[in-house]
């Protein structure tokens, strides 16, 4: 086949001498040769699909169109460069320019006159980056409907040379060849008649590639990284944030319908993404780092407008809860602190406000907010030096009570009330905030009596005023657990997910009030002494059987040591009848933490007894590391192997005989990180 050759013998397939005017085959046929012209053909190969009607984006309800986007903006803002309460459209989205995308709050397209009906101005960038990126809406629904596969899909949807990869809209297009018309053995001494076919031929063929050629296709679209973190976040990682995953994901419904008018949840996402993806691409970790940073400065942004009264607080608060407790995604030592704080300020006087009783949607936004914090505000008890304790002040939820002063019940409510109606799991409390808020308060009130021994305060001398009433607030806290029942499994409404069932939250929360109880008679002994004395100390409670095998008789420490023992392998044993890939599992870390640091091999010499032997310290060590090495490949792998590193030094100080705490290693080490 003649590549070079005039376009009459290439359609032939037939060799050309390219002889100028006319190549010889022509002049033989006694035609007029075309010539050796290189047809002009035009590349399709990085066009988007951009028809007319996706330039009207919908995505969720509360979907609105640019247009009217644009009036909303201009009204709440004068100045014309901030968003007003609806957050901003899609066509503030960033391009994709050499990686560095542009902050999509700035705004370019509103008039900068004092007129209230100042007119739209659209640029051709604008016009650009909103075209570009609706291409991609059909791609990003997609990703929010939620997953129905045996296992959990843990994907990586880039390439080893960091590009995405997308088998159904390839971005490369095939470069399009000339239809074969004609045969190789054509004989030279066609009659006329065959040649004007042939020219007729020729030309239809022509117009038909150029109508081709001119035409875009759907799938040649370029997807560029952004939509790929945005596409994984919703495939993967909304997924994990939750201890469950279906349509009654928040982190996936309610992020899916706003994720293209907030910039900060908009960067957040892409963040959370990158930080997932590092795990197994770490020359993603730099694009997560500049994601977060791109996400606070929106964020800062969008604090000023609340604090204003010219944006609300529900979208802004659910892109702190994306960004807080995932800093330490990003840097294991960044407890998110500014981030609980900012949250502090945005919950504390929604509960507080009142609210009619029929406004059942800012109730239950109220009760999903505040049961977030109580999880927040349990994990950083542990790890934050500047939670604050006072005895003398404690927690008071207006929805769930103040601690040591309302009774439980059995099938009670979380309000306290006789539960009446089912209620819906919390994707971090579960169904069990107020034994998460007891659990906060005692990570603050165990930290800061560790830290005061260690650092030789003399708040924590024995004796003192103030270790009095810190003991007496630890035995309230004791009895807040031992006096807290979990619901059944009726009572509960499954959240769809068939990898986490409604017995696993049940098992959750049991862990939960086991571990509070751990650390209570860890740093007090003198509780858990009292307890074991009593002979009507266990009767109303699940953990009797623990009791040493010994009952009545003295508590001697070596006894106190094998009782935490037996509690801490019943912890493990409730998490192990977990399957691995059960929702719950991103709740768990704290809880392999707690128990896996009283993990002590138990001498035969001082104690034997039924509930601990050194076999099954053995078998649980080896679970507790092989279900934080699992999550090290589901979740963001930093904070893990920070937990990872602070479990194998407690277990190498009580293997040498050292009498230490979880706590005492990891603040001394000044290995703090969210669990």
């Amino acid at each position: 086949k003649s590549r070079t050759g005039c376009q009459r013998c290439k359609l032939k397939r037939l060799k050309c001498d390219e002889t100028k005017p006319g190549c010889k085959n022509c002049r033989t046929r006694g035609i007029t040769c075309p010539g050796y012209r290189q047809l002009i053909k035009w590349s399709t190969k990085y066009e988007a699909y951009m028809p007319g009607a996706s330039k009207q984006l919908i995505v969720g309800p509360n979907q609105m169109s640019t247009e009217q986007l644009s009036a909303k903006d201009s009204a709440m803002s004068p100045s014309g460069a901030t968003s007003s309460s609806e957050s901003p459209s899609l066509q503030d989205r960033p391009e994709s320019d050499g990686g560095n995308a542009e902050q999509p709050r700035k705004r370019t397209r509103l008039a900068r006159g004092h007129d209230s009906h100042s007119h739209v101005i659209r640029s051709p960038r604008i016009e650009r980056r909103q075209n570009a990126t609706s291409s991609h809406l059909p791609r990003v629904s997609e990703c929010m409907e939620p997953l129905e596969v045996d296992e959990p899909a843990i994907q990586a949807p880039l390439s080893d040379d960091g590009a995405p990869e997308e088998s159904v809209h390839d971005s490369e297009a095939q470069e399009d060849e000339v239809e074969d018309v004609g045969d190789d053995a054509e004989d030279a001494s066609l009659q006329e008649t065959h040649e004007e076919a042939a020219d007729s031929t020729l030309l239809s063929s022509l117009m038909k590639r150029y109508k081709d050629m001119t035409t875009p296709r759907p799938g040649q679209r370029l997807v560029t990284p952004e939509m790929k973190l945005v596409e994984h976040y919703f495939k993967n990682v909304c997924v994990i944030y939750s201890s469950f995953d279906s349509s009654l994901n928040p982190f996936r419904s309610a992020v899916g319908r706003i994720w293209d008018s907030s910039p900060s949840i908009y960067y957040a996402i892409q963040s959370m993404a990158a930080a997932q993806l590092a795990n197994w691409y770490p020359h993603l970790a730099p694009t997560g780092i500049e994601m977060q940073q791109k996400a606070y400065e929106a964020l800062d942004q969008e604090l000023r407008l609340v604090k204003a009264g010219c944006m609300s607080s529900e979208r802004v608060l659910l892109a702190i809860l994306l960004l807080g407790l995932t800093a330490a995604w990003h840097n294991s030592g960044d407890l998110g602190i500014r981030h609980l704080n900012a949250a502090r300020a945005l919950i504390y006087p929604r509960l507080v406000a009142p609210v009619p009783p029929d406004n059942k949607i800012i109730r239950r936004q109220n009760q999903f907010f505040e049961e977030s914090l109580i999880y927040w505000e349990m994990l950083m008890g542990f790890v934050n030096e500047e939670s604050q304790f006072d005895p003398r002040q404690p927690w008071n939820s207006p929805t769930l009570g103040q601690l040591g002063l309302s009774p439980s019940n059995p099938r009670t409510h979380r309000s306290g009330n006789i539960a009446v109606d089912k209620y819906l799991p919390h994707p971090w409390t579960g169904i069990a905030p107020k034994v998460q808020m007891i659990f906060a308060e005692i990570g603050r009130l165990v930290r800061h009596q560790r830290t005061a021994k260690i650092y030789g305060n003399p708040e924590a001398s024995y004796h003192s005023t103030y270790w009095e009433q810190t003991l007496a607030w630890a035995a309230v806290l004791e009895e807040e657990l031992l006096g807290s029942d979990m619901p059944l499994a009726e009572d509960l409404i499954d959240p769809g997910d068939e990898k986490t069932s409604k017995d696993d939250f049940i098992a959750v929360a049991e862990a939960y009030r086991c571990a509070g109880l751990l650390e209570i008679y860890r740093v007090f002994p003198d509780i858990l002494k009292k307890r074991l004395g009593d002979s009507q100390g266990w009767e109303q409670t699940g953990i009797r059987s623990l009791t040493p095998s010994t009952p009545g008789t003295a508590r001697e420490a070596t006894d106190m040591r094998i009782w935490l023992n037996s509690l801490a392998l019943h912890i493990l044993s409730l998490l192990e009848s977990l399957p691995s890939s059960s929702g719950t599992g991103a709740t768990q870390p704290i809880l392999l933490v707690a128990a896996a640091g009283e993990l002590r091999f138990v001498s035969s010499l001082d104690y034997f007894d039924i509930y601990a032997n050194n076999e099954k310290i053995r078998h649980a060590r080896r679970f507790v590391r092989n279900r934080m090495q699992e999550f090290t490949m589901r979740l963001p792998s930093k904070p893990l192997h920070r937990m990872i590193e602070l479990i194998e030094e407690v277990w190498r100080k009580l293997d040498a005989g050292q009498d230490v705490f979880w706590l005492d290693v990891m603040v001394q080490n000044g290995w703090q990180t969210v669990m």
